[in-house]
């Protein structure tokens, strides 16, 4: 799978890192570094596309600018994608109204989308694109051994995007299995977390919250069906 990643700032890097080192060996990353700010209305969004863009697959859009979403039907159509995704981790990345107007635009085109709030919350949706994605990097799933009562070793099945759950997975070991849960939230804070802890309106918690329970509820889920060496 050829993936074209869009990053922006030391957040999309991090997670391209994460992806290359941690991804199947079989995929390739191309990535656009947009190092410059896009202006609120673009009427040519050719003219702020890269005139040489590489045949691509697949588009992770990893942008804290709102603006680059006027790009992205433009940006598919040139690359040849058939899917996108589109990591929200701040509520001011893609206002709701804009995020529905850019989804209806792909969906015409015969392209799948996604807008993960936040990123670690991706799952599979049907979309094989999307879906081959989704297998690695996601909604944490973490497999846990325990001797008597206390965490002997972790394994990640799919993780974080920006790689805190392999952080996570690390910290734990050692831990009182009946901590586990809380651990994990605690670790990955200090990963840290860059998710927004302004208020989404849309799930009305703080995107950091939400990342934030999900490695919880990861953790218990694992350790609740956990093996004993």
């Amino acid at each position: 799978m050829i993936i074209y990643a869009i990053v922006q700032g030391t957040y999309g890097a991090r997670i391209v890192k994460n992806i290359r080192e941690r991804g199947p060996k079989d995929w390739t990353i191309e990535v656009w570094n947009l190092t410059f700010r896009l202006p609120a209305v673009i009427d040519e969004p050719s003219d702020f596309i890269p005139k040489n863009v590489p045949k691509a697959d697949l588009i992770l859009s990893l942008t804290q600018d709102p603006n680059t979403a006027q790009l992205l039907p433009t940006l598919a159509r040139k690359t040849g994608a058939k899917a996108l995704i589109v990591a929200v981790d701040d509520p001011n990345w893609l206002p709701m109204g804009l995020q529905l107007q850019t989804k209806k635009e792909l969906e015409n085109m015969g392209v799948a989308s996604v807008y993960p709030r936040p990123f670690c919350t991706l799952t599979e949706v049907g979309n094989p694109l999307i879906d081959a994605f989704a297998k690695f990097f996601g909604n944490p799933e973490l497999e846990i051994k325990v001797d008597s009562e206390e965490v002997k070793d972790v394994t990640v099945k799919r993780g974080a995007p920006c790689g805190s759950t392999w952080y996570v997975a690390d910290k734990l070991k050692g831990v009182k299995k009946s901590n586990a849960s809380n651990e994990a939230g605690l670790a990955h804070h200090y990963y840290p977390c860059l998710a927004s802890m302004q208020l989404d309106k849309h799930s009305g918690e703080t995107l950091m919250h939400l990342a934030g329970f999900a490695i919880k509820g990861a953790a218990e889920k694992a350790i609740n069906s956990s093996s004993s060496t």
